[in-house]
């Protein structure tokens, strides 16, 4: 049930009790109805720090919803290196993003609605965010402009780094399942979950769910195309630059890495002199999430067996994958403001000269090192630097995405892949291109990095349309849009965001074919996981 009338705050009734949200409202535009901080799950603090989400708590009283809750504890200054390298080309302050609060107890959405009513069953689109997941918050997107386009938005958090991902012996002994790590999918998992039970009384159709999400978000929604306990909770997919083929560990034996999740869960504990998961448990928050920051391997996902069952690779290979309308995509320019060093993730940073680089794509690609020396060249440290970008966004997105989409075509499941290479103007366009998480200000219809130009407008309307559509139907084609055609094998061809938008030839193919070859070299997993 809702309540929506402008001159009062509206209110639902969901199945924890009754909401009290607020409007948001924007000069000749019509009010959207927002309902912040929900809870989806109860707190994962103490003893359910490190388990599977619970339902929340019911409550008696009306539950204000007007505020965020808080971000997952995580390092605060976070991506600092890519905000700053982003502030610095386009010469502006980037505002510390919302919110400012940070805790342990962060499982909460928030609901975005131009509509209360139940009848009208708009498609529902639910954000995941980046951040290497590591770092960021569903609060940090202004969803109005998608919302008046005819969805309901919902964004979510889930847990971060080592809250999220840790696994141990002790943790894996006492699941259900027998495992552990990967608590920030579940968390994904849960809030999918409570949009299937509630969204209806946002006017929400819960028969029409699409997942979306930008770099650790993407791969988050790659990781639910493949995931068991996600079945059913969603209907539409679409992953912006963020697949996840590259480095999974195992979780209780060495794969592609030298060691076991499991084992550097152990190896965490002991650093930071827990004798047992109980005094892991008793460890304060701040101090927990600082050692993990400078510990590798306890902070992203892993394949466990049961959120995770084979390595993603392996997954679209071999089309194991829920068979809905999926859009993904990269960008140009994605390794100019994340490079860090190294020209792939596989080699240890830092790749700080040309030896070091030549001598890292050898290891990595052995009999394939000259086809890819040349075409990423190092013959002084400028071309070294300029490659390495270059290799690390193909590597990661632009190759990882291609990969996909022509799996899934092959497959008879055929996407729709774009490729976003539209630059910034001026500097910032020549020091970073169509860098990574540019596409976002087009796809929400905003911009924190400077006045937008009519083209820029067009363009974001052009996207929002797309994705609009495509939530609504499964296809973003309609109205006058270019004709944007299924991936197909033969035609090899994208959308291409770039000056205006258009169908265009794949341009880097023998950079991807070797890379797509890297890929195909991730082992499958054998049973004990």
């Amino acid at each position: 049930m809702s309540e929506q009338t402008s001159s009062k705050a509206p209110r639902v009734i969901i199945d924890c009790g009754v909401l009290e949200g607020s409007w948001m409202h924007t000069p000749g535009k019509s009010d959207i109805a927002t309902f912040l901080g929900v809870p989806f799950a109860k707190p994962p603090v103490g003893e359910l720090r490190w388990r599977a989400p619970e339902p929340p708590d019911s409550w008696a009283e009306v539950r204000q919803a007007k505020s965020f809750g808080p971000a997952c504890s995580q390092p605060v200054m976070g991506e600092d290196g890519f905000r700053s390298m982003i502030a610095e080309a386009f010469e502006v302050d980037i505002p510390e993003p919302l919110p400012l609060d940070y805790s342990e107890d962060c499982l909460y959405l928030n609901v975005y609605s131009e509509s209360l009513d139940p009848q009208k069953r708009r498609p529902v689109m639910v954000w995941i965010h980046g951040g290497s997941f590591q770092f960021g918050t569903g609060a940090g997107y202004d969803p109005q402009h998608l919302v008046r386009k005819g969805v309901v938005i919902v964004t979510i958090n889930y847990r971060l780094g080592a809250l999220g991902f840790l696994a141990h012996p002790e943790l894996s002994a006492e699941s259900a399942h027998g495992v552990s790590g990967n608590y920030g999918q579940l968390d994904q998992i849960e809030s999918l979950k409570w949009v299937k039970r509630n969204i209806a009384v946002f006017g929400g159709d819960p028969d029409n769910v699409t997942i979306f999400g930008e770099s650790a978000g993407g791969q988050a929604v790659t990781q639910l195309m493949v995931s068991p306990p996600a079945a059913g909770l969603f209907h539409r997919a679409i992953s912006e630059s963020g697949i996840g083929l590259q480095v999974h560990m195992l979780l209780r034996k060495p794969g592609v890495v030298p060691f076991s999740a499991e084992s550097r869960g152990e190896a965490f504990a002991k650093t930071v002199g827990a004798q047992d998961l109980a005094a892991l448990r008793r460890m304060d928050v701040d101090s927990l999430v600082k050692a993990a920051a400078v510990f590798p391997g306890v902070t992203g996902p892993i394949i466990d067996g049961y959120a995770l069952v084979e390595h993603p690779a392996q997954s679209f290979r071999e089309a194991h994958v829920y068979p809905v309308p999926f859009m993904l995509g990269s960008n140009g320019e994605e390794g100019t403001a994340l490079y860090w060093g190294s020209p792939m993730v596989e080699i240890p940073p830092p790749v700080d000269s040309t030896e070091k680089y030549r001598a890292a794509i050898r290891q990595v690609f052995t009999s394939d090192a000259d086809r890819v020396l040349a075409l990423y060249p190092a013959a002084n440290e400028k071309e070294m630097l300029a490659s390495s970008k270059d290799m690390l966004g193909d590597s990661l997105f632009g190759a990882q995405a291609h990969y996909v989409a022509r799996h899934l075509a092959l497959a008879g499941q055929a996407p729709y892949l774009y490729f976003f290479t539209r630059k910034p103007a001026g500097r910032a366009g020549e020091i970073l291109g169509a860098f990574h998480a540019s596409e976002i200000s087009y796809v929400f219809g905003t911009n924190v990095l400077g006045m937008p130009t009519e083209d820029d407008l067009k363009m974001s309307g052009t996207m929002m349309d797309y994705w609009v559509q495509f939530a609504r139907t499964g296809d973003p084609n309609g109205s006058n849009r270019p004709p944007w055609t299924p991936f197909d094998v033969g035609r090899n061809q994208y959308m291409e965001f770039g000056r205006v938008a258009a169908m265009a030839d794949v341009s880097r193919m023998e950079k991807y074919a070797l890379l797509e070859a890297f890929f195909d070299r991730y082992p499958e997993v054998v049973p004990e996981i």
